[in-house]
């Protein structure tokens, strides 16, 4: 069998279909294939055709193994990619932003393009999955893998290997191959450099700093060196903080490895309590590798400003933010410096989030290159996200690069109508349905005393001289209480 062809379009191939029919030439696009079953097309040696992966959300074990097909389009939504996939095939797609897992020797003796980028959402890669590629020259590996697996990029064209993480971060980095050039984005910072802020004998730890602060002065805490915190940092109500740096320096929490138990004692990183202030500012990094929770759990003011980074969290908890602000005294406000890099897991979440009236306002900087990745993120933000009545005002600054099922730059969500309203919705939802009205009865139209749903009735269609009932039809009763607007009263 040479040639398949289909009248309509394939939506499912079931497991071993093609299995070993080395003579096959031709096959149906594959655009609408949303289920393709283990070794689908394995060992068809001849099939070097284009296929298009569009529509698949899950590529099985061996699906093309051993068969030298072109692979144009991979879905928006693709989650894994399973061992022995794609053995000799040509790659010219580039892998999205949702992969989560790629199986030992998926791309082995493949063809790649010259740039390969492994999104930040890769957690696992099996061992050789990229062994013996062609074509490839720069790779860059994102910061949510943890491990290097055997033979990585083994016998590979590889030359350069950026890995988004520091060289202490990752296990299995003597399986990168030696003759590549490796880069880490990050320095290594050991968990003994301590939680103090500076490296002069008798310096105050970052909390002990913070605590000695006078209430109600703003208080300047320059930073000297990194600090790893080995518990939350509190900025108690009543502290005016600003911490800053000359150098670039990071904030993160000790590894897990060093905590008690083997886990991590570092929930939210830092913790803003109601009538306190925060202002970060200089070239102070925060990062997320190893805290539990939040970057920021703010009921008081944040302020970002200048080249400050917030970055590296994986937010696995929801009704949360990276920046989460949640009080109805909360603000947030961003002056400079990027928000990126960051991973929200759960529902109702994002990656700066008001609540309960906390307010942001987005003066400047970048919110970048964040992600919602996980069934659970349909009703998430991987960029702002205003949850019940939380509120906004942006006037400068970017929102750009992130990615998710919905909300990559602004979501507004709530479950209470009256708190979702927008004010001028109840104005344009009346000049539309009067504009219908007087289409479909041909006659004028006057307010009406009663404030009925849309607070005008036909001329003549509505007798004054008696009281309302309060009955109107289904259609207005359910966009009454869609859209939260008050229910009619008698005339008077």
């Amino acid at each position: 069998m040479k040639t398949v062809t289909a009248e309509s379009p394939i939506t499912k191939i079931e497991a071993k279909a093609f299995q070993n029919c080395t003579a096959l030439e031709t096959i149906p696009d594959l655009g609408r294939v949303t289920e393709l079953g283990i070794s689908a097309f394995y060992h068809c040696e001849a099939l070097h055709c284009a296929v298009d992966l569009s529509s698949l959300k899950k590529l099985e074990a061996c699906a093309f193994g051993y068969t030298q097909v072109i692979v144009t389009d991979f879905c928006d939504t693709l989650e894994s990619i399973g061992y022995w996939a794609l053995i000799g095939a040509t790659v010219k797609a580039e892998l999205p932003p949702t992969l989560q897992s790629i199986g030992s020797y998926a791309f082995f003796c493949g063809n790649l393009p010259e740039t390969l980028t492994i999104p930040d959402s890769v957690r696992t890669i099996g061992s050789n999955a990229f062994a013996s590629t062609e074509g490839v020259k720069k790779v860059f590996i994102g910061s949510n893998l943890s491990s290097i697996s055997e033979g990585l990029f083994a016998d590979s064209t590889v030359e350069e290997i950026t890995l988004d993480a520091s060289k202490d971060e990752l296990t299995g980095v003597e399986n990168l191959p030696g003759k590549a050039k490796i880069i880490y984005r990050y320095p290594s910072i050991s968990d003994s450099v301590g939680d103090t802020i500076s490296d002069e004998s008798g310096a105050l730890t970052l909390q002990a700093a913070i605590d000695s602060a006078p209430n109600g002065q703003p208080t300047t805490i320059p930073i000297g060196k990194n600090v790893k915190l080995s518990q939350t940092l509190k900025i108690p109500a009543g502290k005016a903080i600003i911490l800053t740096s000359d150098q670039p320096y990071t904030i993160l929490a000790v590894k897990p490895s060093s905590a008690a138990r083997g886990t991590s004692s570092v929930d939210d990183l830092i913790v803003v309590e109601k009538d306190a202030s925060l202002t970060l500012a200089g070239n102070i990094t925060l990062r997320g590798k190893y805290n539990t929770g939040r970057i920021i759990d703010n009921s008081g003011a944040v302020t970002l400003t200048d080249n400050v980074v917030v970055c590296d969290s994986t937010l696995k908890r929801a009704n949360a933010g990276v920046i989460d602000n949640h009080a109805d005294s909360a603000t947030f406000t961003m002056l400079g410096g990027s928000v990126e890099k960051n991973t929200v897991t759960d529902a109702y979440s994002g990656t700066i989030r008001a609540t309960n009236g906390a307010k942001l306002f987005i003066r400047g900087g970048k919110i970048q290159n964040n992600q919602t990745i996980g069934q659970d993120t349909y009703l998430s933000s991987a960029g702002l996200m205003l949850f019940e009545n939380g509120a906004a005002e942006m006037t400068g600054g970017s929102i750009s690069g992130n990615s998710g099922y919905r909300g990559s730059a602004v979501m507004m969500y709530s479950e209470n109508s009256r708190k979702r309203r927008v004010p001028h919705e109840r104005r344009r939802y009346q000049q539309k349905h009067q504009q219908k009205t007087r289409l479909r009865l041909g006659v004028s139209l006057r307010r009406c005393p009663c404030r009925t749903l849309f607070g005008f009735h036909p001329v003549g269609r509505h007798n004054h001289r008696k009281p309302c009932d309060g009955r109107r039809s289904r259609r207005r009763r359910r966009l009454r209480d869609r859209y939260g607007l008050p229910k009619q009263r008698p005339c008077q």
